[in-house]
């Protein structure tokens, strides 16, 4: 018999235990570390009198998001002459209105108004550049606001009071509080077409503050093409700072738009900021003061006020420099370097690949068919995990369809993504497992590091941003497969049937290897662990596959060192987090509530056909629910609805109405007039309620040119894959909107024009009765208690 060294052996029990029970703590701890929102502290008592404060913020918030304050309405100017009044009285501060007729064209139709934005400067001492920082105080008709965009004005108001305490700064500041942007960026497009060339010329760079929920950090999540010195200034300014050149690509990729959108267009350079958590609450009449993370706005506010500060005294004649890859970690501070490591980075990471996938199998310890096995089961993991996440998620909202009605179908309890974060762990760690007797753990880690050595490589090919996610974790994994390769765990096989040719065992390793090699876990959990937060912030429940896979490929990543180091323990862990899951989940679905403070959403609206004297109520909900269907009665019928409400891809509840004597808009042709072959109209488009807003679809969409608030669009401008063009007037003048239209003199031209009315107080007096308590609209963008009154022309 043999005798081997207890001191250098890893499987001894007490270094084997040891080894485990810190690996896996320091694995927890890390994910518990990574995903706390990177925020710092409330600050519970008041700030300095140069400090960011809450407090005093709060205190503009309690006016600005006391109600719904949609372009148009009352409550729209009170917010408007408040926000003035408080920068006219700054001192030092010159505050005026500036009100412009503009146009955009943010998605698929283009959108007029007349704006009027609130200007706030504060002169600088150089004068020759200036830094705007942005903010919209417009809010939806379904909600007041509070996240967005009110504790942003807040914040800048605010900001703006403090900055001016100070010494008078280099640069001048301006701060642009926006007008409607909820309906199409008008604001920022309006504050732009104003400017003389000289006065665009001197904005060096633009700080924009939006929200899409109402808690979570503050991220820094778009920026301007040449980013190099702005993510210097950020990294060094911003306290807590949270962003990523990953998270600012993907965003580049979604066809979202804030007025940062406008700047960038125009070839200003900036940053973009918002907070993401809270979908659920997101343009609904849940967005309020109450619900709003009092935490997400101090962070706000001082991400806000480092950055102007630093801005307002920096040389800002080189803003626009090489872009750069950067990321925060943990929200302490910023790595960032240029593309060109990023491209040094990828050969490490191939060549590294390369080297130790060659050495492995030139001593006898990789063999081929094995890593490609265990390749194929990690992706077989990672699409499994993903669809079984997502077959659940629809066996939940099978049983209970309340949750389609939810924005991102994002439930109050967060029970429901815990249990099936623990059901794919516990799937990761199984996929490991599985094929342990024939495939050694070195052999299913090179497996699980080939996805990570692909996008490494890749990713600074097509989106170089992106590729620290994958470069970072992927060099972490090639330790990880070293350190594997040096134990002396090999494959055991427990049948001489089965039993595969024996690779040699290289030379012992002893159990500290291993514990250091653990530490290689932190970097990739810090990495892929907040973004994977964000990534359910974004998009909830309904992208649930995504960001399952997104976590099983990096538990895939450590899964074989997890096995090796785990050993005996591994597969009670794998049914600790079955059965864990598993209660995780039958306890988030015995627990649901739907009440005033966790309600559903419906839809419903009054269509009036004015030429053919008909109505209809129509929702766009999945299903009618108790307060829907007994309005529509038994003989609604789901049909296509994109006909009167574009955009409405899906199909819709219609049921007749009772029939309202509602005026309908106008169509006056000023001139009709030909030269050749092409056909000139002059048309005035007449409102018949104060407030409203006014759609136009022309169909066919070959259009030659639209002459609309001073600007002219051609054919390229206007091309649209639907088949219509698309104009939305918003708060027309009582005499109408005017346009010009050239077309095909040939071509028979139809004009669908809609009334539309959002004001919640003109439409619920139509609806047979009120809403259940636990029963809010859907948010702003679908066309809940809206009414729409249509009329066509043909010409």
């Amino acid at each position: 018999m043999s005798h081997r060294s207890h001191q250098a052996d890893p499987r001894r029990p007490g270094h084997r235990w040891i080894t485990a029970g810190l690996v896996v703590a320091m694995l927890l701890g890390s994910v518990l570390v990574a995903h706390c929102p990177a925020t710092g502290p409330l600050p519970s008592s008041p700030a300095g009198a140069t400090d960011f404060d809450w407090r005093r913020a709060l205190a503009h918030l309690r006016v600005i998001a006391a109600e719904s304050h949609f372009i148009g309405t009352a409550a729209h100017r009170k917010v408007r002459e408040y926000i003035h009044a408080e920068a006219a009285r700054i001192p030092g501060v010159r505050a005026e209105l500036q009100t412009a007729l503009a146009s955009y064209r943010a998605w698929e139709a283009i959108a007029v108004a007349t704006v009027t934005n609130v200007v706030a400067r504060l002169p600088g001492a150089a004068g020759d550049r200036a830094v705007l920082v942005v903010a919209h105080h417009d809010s939806t008709p379904t909600g007041p606001g509070a996240a967005d965009d009110g504790s942003a004005v807040a914040a800048m108001l605010e900001v703006l009071r403090l900055a001016a305490s100070g010494p008078a700064p280099r640069n001048e500041l301006i701060f642009l509080f926006t007008d409607a942007e909820e309906v199409g960026s008008m604001g920022a497009a309006g504050f732009l077409a104003a400017l003389a060339p000289g006065d665009r010329a001197r904005i060096a760079t633009v700080l924009n503050f939006d929200a899409r929920g109402n808690r979570g950090p503050v991220v820094m999540f778009e920026t301007s093409r040449d980013n190099g010195w702005l993510i210097d200034q950020y990294a060094a300014a911003a306290p807590h700072p949270v962003g990523s050149s990953l998270i600012s690509a993907a965003y580049g990729l979604l066809k979202n738009d804030t007025d940062f959108s406008v700047f960038r267009e125009a070839g200003l350079d900036g940053l973009n900021f918002a907070y993401f958590d809270g979908l659920e609450v997101y343009h609904t009449g849940r967005e309020t003061l109450d619900a709003l993370d009092l935490t997400s706005m101090q962070h706000q506010g001082e991400q806000m006020l480092g950055l102007v500060r630093r801005l307002a005294s920096a040389d800002l004649g080189h803003v626009a420099q090489e872009p750069v890859v950067y990321f925060d970690v943990l929200g302490l501070f910023v790595v960032r370097y240029g593309q060109w490591l990023a491209w040094l980075l990828a050969a490490g990471c191939g060549l590294g690949m390369t080297w130790l996938v060659i050495s492995g199998i030139r001593a006898g310890r990789l063999r081929p068919r094995r890593c490609a096995a265990a390749l194929g089961l990690v992706i077989a993991t990672v699409v499994a995990t993903a669809l079984l996440a997502q077959a659940l998620w629809s066996g939940v909202t099978w049983l209970e369809p309340r949750y389609t009605q939810i924005p991102g179908e994002i439930p109050s309890s967060p029970l429901y993504l815990a249990s099936l974060l623990v059901l794919a762990a516990a799937a990761a760690l199984q996929g490991a497992r599985l094929f342990g007797r024939w495939i050694d753990p070195a052999e299913a880690a090179v497996g699980a590091l080939v996805p990570w050595t692909v996008l490494a490589v890749l990713s600074v090919v097509v989106l170089p941003g992106t590729s620290y996610f994958f470069q970072w974790p992927q060099l972490c994994g090639l330790g990880l497969v070293f350190a594997l390769l040096r134990t002396a765990e090999a494959t055991a096989p427990t049948t001489r049937a089965s039993r595969p040719a024996q690779a040699p065992r290289p030379a012992q390793a002893p159990w500290w290897l291993l514990l250091c090699a653990s530490l290689l876990i932190v970097p990739p959990t810090v990495l892929i662990v907040p973004f994977t937060r964000l990534l359910f912030a974004a998009f909830g429940m309904t992208g649930i596959g995504l960001v399952i896979a997104l976590w099983t490929l990096w538990l895939t990543l450590l899964a074989p060192f997890l096995r090796d180091v785990l050993g005996a323990a591994q597969p009670w862990l794998i049914r600790l987090g079955v059965s864990l899951g598993g209660v995780l989940l039958a306890v988030a679905f015995a627990g649901r509530t739907f009440d005033a403070a966790h309600p559903t959403c419906d839809s419903l609206a009054y269509l009036l056909d004015a030429d053919q004297r008909r109505a209809f109520w129509v929702s766009a909900d999945p299903r009618l629910d108790e307060w829907t269907a007994p309005t529509l009665g038994a003989n609604a019928q789901q049909q296509a609805i994109d006909q009167d409400f574009p955009g409405v891809s899906w199909k819709g509840y219609v049921a007749p109405a009772p029939l309202l004597d509602l005026a309908a808009p106008d169509v006056v042709v000023r001139a009709d007039t030909r030269q050749g072959a092409t056909r000139r109209l002059a048309l005035r488009l007449v409102p018949r309620v104060p407030g409203s807003m006014l759609e136009l679809r022309v169909t066919p969409a070959n259009l030659l040119g639209v002459d609309v608030a001073g600007s002219h669009r051609d054919a390229a401008a206007l091309h649209s894959d639907t088949g219509h063009v698309l104009l939305q007037f918003w708060t027309p003048p009582a005499a109408g909107a005017e346009l010009d239209l050239s077309v095909p003199a040939n071509v028979p031209l139809t004009l669908h024009l809609s009334e539309v009315q959002y004001d919640s107080r003109a439409t619920q007096r139509l609806f047979p009765g009120p809403r259940p308590v636990d029963k809010i609209p859907y948010p702003f963008g679908w066309f809940s208690d809206s009414i729409r009154v249509v009329h066509t022309v043909r010409l």
